[in-house]
């Protein structure tokens, strides 16, 4: 796998690929899909020992159909894109355009099977490519006081 962060930029392949019914146009942008197959790059497949059914992972994935991240017109946005709300900042909602477009959920497991993680809860469109996976960890993944 490429890695360039010597020359200053960071080269992302990505994992795997959601297989799931949600999709544009069918689905509810903020749908979350009761199971979804996430297909791991079968050399990878080792990366998943350790993970039960039962536990939560985080899901990086790409927004692979959001079309460029124009600063202009995307810094600021209504959230949900919904122009009866007020603008926000990029970084202060969940909008797939963004400077670098990553999305992340938080999914259940519910199996686990060669190369194949299957999940709930996950609101990535099938065909989305997966960036990485981590284990859930709440002492590390909720905010101190």
């Amino acid at each position: 796998m490429a890695d360039s962060r010597d020359r200053g930029q960071l080269t992302l392949v990505p994992i795997g690929v959601v297989r799931n019914e949600l999709g544009r146009g069918i689905s509810p942008p903020r749908a979350r899909a009761d199971r979804s197959i996430i297909e791991i790059d079968p050399r990878l497949a080792q990366g998943l020992v350790g993970i039960s059914p039962g536990q939560a992972v985080v899901i990086i994935f790409a927004f692979h159909q959001s079309g460029p991240f124009v600063a202009d017109q995307h810094l600021l946005q209504h959230p949900e894109g919904d122009p009866d709300r007020p603008l926000r900042g990029v970084f202060s909602i969940r909008s797939p355009y963004r400077p670098n477009p990553l999305g992340l959920t938080t999914a259940r497991v519910l199996e686990v099977e060669g190369n194949r993680l299957v999940v709930s809860g996950l609101d990535a469109f099938d065909g989305t490519p997966v960036m990485d996976l981590k284990l859930y960890t709440p002492w590390v993944d909720v905010p101190r006081d």
